[in-house]
């Protein structure tokens, strides 16, 4: 079952002589439970690729649905609902609150969500899972960089989205650590049946991706997929 359908995304900035095509006729889909790696150079169009697939900028051409949805059709206000509930998201500079402990920046998007009742406890399984709960008290701010990542991860899934988005999610961290946190993220997510798209350039991804496509110029260029002894 696809959770993403992308039709034909296009995506132009600026007006005029000046304006510029950054995705042109994106077709993409991903399956529940599938890691998808986009790589490419620096201004392929990747980020923006992303920032549309996770209903942050609406593409001027084409259709996006997620779990059914036409997220084309929403209202601003609709988006933002459906983003805290369908789509979580991990970035490379982790965005946790630094005052906030490791536990209460993941209770923070199921406070968001209304759901004040037993999140504490839903949290501490989610960084169980992840194998972090023995720092849950610890302010964000003392964490090493890949606790911080992992407890980036828990709040990404704290809502159980059906489409997890990761942008550059190891650039902050070394070799050892950055390969851990990627295992996790994309172990999770096939355990919780979630499509994750990852945008890096990060080479080692690919081992662990079940597709990796490469974009140039705001295209799709190239498709591989990983055979089940690349990893």
């Amino acid at each position: 079952m696809n959770v993403l359908t992308a039709t034909n995304l296009t995506k132009s900035f600026g007006t005029g002589e000046s304006r510029a095509t950054v995705v042109q006729n994106i077709h993409l889909s991903v399956r529940a439970g599938e890691t998808v790696l986009i790589s490419g150079p620096s201004g392929s169009g990747k980020t923006t690729l992303l920032t549309m697939l996770g209903c942050m900028a609406r593409p001027d051409g084409g259709e996006i649905q997620i779990q059914n949805v036409n997220v084309n059709s929403l209202s601003q206000a609709g988006l933002t609902s459906f983003r805290l509930r369908h789509i979580g998201f991990i970035f490379q500079a982790f965005r946790l609150i630094p005052s906030l402990t490791a536990i209460e920046n993941v209770q923070l998007t199921m406070n968001l969500a209304g759901l004040h009742s037993g999140s504490r406890k839903a949290c501490m399984l989610l960084l169980e899972e992840l194998g972090i709960a023995a720092k849950a008290d610890k302010k964000s701010e003392v964490l090493s960089g890949g606790e911080k990542q992992r407890v980036a991860i828990a709040r990404a899934i704290a809502l159980n989205p059906g489409l997890i988005l990761a942008d550059e999610p190891t650039g902050s961290l070394d070799g050892a650590s950055g390969k851990a946190a990627t295992a996790a993220l994309v172990k999770t997510a096939k355990e919780k049946g979630a499509g994750l798209i990852i945008v890096s350039h990060d080479p080692r991804i690919e081992l662990f991706a079940d597709r990796t496509l490469h974009m140039e110029d705001g295209r799709i260029t190239e498709e591989s997929r990983r055979t089940p002894t690349s990893a």
